[in-house]
């Protein structure tokens, strides 16, 4: 099964959409486009203008797509299509977002010069199954150094995905290593060393495609930057 999640035809889309720049969300270089060599399907597509020394992020939260109560369990792929007028190529990023524009996963790929490019971000089952219920929506990103702008249509989503055979044998894991970094203590000692690059090497473990599913990557990630703190106050006592 498959479904149209963004269209990007008109100004009541273009509202829709955020341009997300030092945390802010605004609509600012943003443009609804309808010359038709820089539309892929439909009316219009969203001109997306970068400025030099810019790295901002285009997103669209959930309850503005046309597939609002969208399964997550079920996604199997997201698709959009862009247009890159620069001689060079350049690489987009599609994530899922959860609050705090924290990443679930995320996809790069090439949009080639001068010609439209259809970026496909394949979903993985296992990731949903633990956050499914935590996505706020759908953000791109345009690693640019230059001026320029690209052409953006057709968001589109293919239904129908499921835990695999394959999948099944990462669940143990990451339900135990999920488990196991609940149990950090809140402050960390010199003694807690071993176990937090045990945690670590065991996250680093997991194919990059499956550790969305440790949803509580950020306690963890957290932790190793106190334990850095703790050391470093350490070594000025020895001092």
């Amino acid at each position: 099964e498959e479904g149209l999640l963004f269209a990007f035809d008109d100004m009541d889309d273009l509202y829709k959409v955020k341009f997300v720049n030092g945390g802010y969300e605004t609509v600012q270089s943003l443009d609804v486009n309808e010359k038709e060599e820089y539309v892929s399907q439909g009316s219009g597509s969203l001109q997306v203008n970068y400025h030099k020394g810019e790295k901002p992020k285009i997103m669209i939260h959930k309850e503005n797509l046309l597939m609002p109560d969208l399964d997550y369990l079920s996604l199997k792929t997201i698709s959009v299509d862009i247009f890159n007028p620069q001689r060079r190529d350049v690489n987009i990023t599609i994530n899922l977002i959860k609050s705090g524009k924290n990443v679930i996963c995320s996809q790069t790929a090439v949009a080639d010069g001068q010609v439209w490019s259809t970026i496909e971000f394949p979903i993985n089952a296992v990731v949903m199954n633990y956050s499914a219920e935590s996505v706020i929506g759908v953000m791109l990103e345009f690693d640019v150094a230059i001026e320029a702008s690209y052409y953006v249509d057709n968001m589109r989503v293919e239904l129908g995905n499921a835990i695999s055979e394959e999948d099944k044998a990462y669940i143990t894991e990451i339900e135990k290593l999920t488990q196991d970094i609940n149990e950090l203590p809140a402050k960390l000692t010199l003694e807690d060393e071993s176990k937090l690059m045990e945690l670590v090497n065991r996250y680093e473990a997991i194919p990059s495609e499956y550790r969305g599913a440790v949803s509580n990557y950020d306690v963890l990630n957290n932790a190793v930057l106190n334990y850095v703190s703790v050391a470093m106050e350490a070594e000025k006592t020895e001092d």
